[in-house]
């Protein structure tokens, strides 16, 4: 005990008291499994406490260049050279936008968006179904900004005759008429924040702890933000 406080008093960090004490224990354990020690003095020593990170966030200002991202990305691979491919790079722009308009607006992780079906969707209520881990169900609101995103790619898929506008299925689609993966979809982020200028290291999940962050700030009740999660 002494020890670890000695190392806390010359200014170590916790995390790098933690490994000194974790490597000293280790390192007991083998002495004693040689017979070279009676016993393990670390095993009565704990860790030091160290405090959990706080998540990163995006401010207001941030998630608004990420959500105008692929509109603009799209828009400068058009203005270069593939003016034949100016059908894809619409739709995609279209549906991204989407997507990552409605996992801020609902708070959510990329793999329950992915699941989301058309008829999960109601605009009218301005709310949409999603299953969450275990199969759990919980409604989630469809702000204004993500339903008018919604209602622009569903237009573009209907007209690309992936699905048609009230078809049942997944909500939203790759090239090929089938569900975009989750992985398909972390892969296009890391070229919108780039295309923002946020930091390298920002994920989707990222958008879900600032929607929680920005209801916060904005007066919205922590149990209720914490049931919408």
């Amino acid at each position: 005990r002494h020890f670890a406080a000695a190392l806390a008093a010359s200014g170590r960090q916790r995390t790098s008291i933690n490994r000194r004490l974790s490597s000293l224990r280790a390192f007991y354990r083998f002495l004693m499994r040689e017979n070279l020690a009676p016993a393990n003095p670390f095993h009565l020593i704990s860790g030091v406490k160290t405090g959990r990170r706080l998540p990163m966030v995006l401010d207001v200002a941030q998630v608004n260049c990420l959500l105008d991202a692929p509109a603009v990305y799209w828009g400068r691979q058009l203005s270069a050279e593939h003016q034949d491919q100016r059908g894809d790079a619409e739709f995609a722009a279209a549906r991204d936008t989407a997507i990552l308009e409605v996992i801020y607006s609902g708070g959510l992780r990329v793999s329950e968006a992915m699941g989301i079906d058309l008829e999960d969707v109601d605009f009218l209520g301005n709310v949409f179904k999603v299953r969450g881990k275990g199969r759990k169900e919980r409604l989630c609101y469809l702000g204004k900004p993500a339903a008018k995103a919604l209602r622009e790619y569903l237009r573009l898929r209907d007209a690309r005759g992936l699905a048609g506008r009230r078809e049942p299925g997944p909500l939203f689609r790759n090239l090929a008429g089938g569900r975009l993966t989750t992985r398909s979809v972390e892969r296009s982020f890391k070229l919108y924040v780039h295309e923002a200028r946020l930091p390298a290291d920002c994920t989707p999940h990222k958008l879900r702890h600032s929607f929680a962050t920005h209801m916060l700030a904005a007066g919205a009740d922590l149990r209720e933000v914490q049931d919408m999660l």
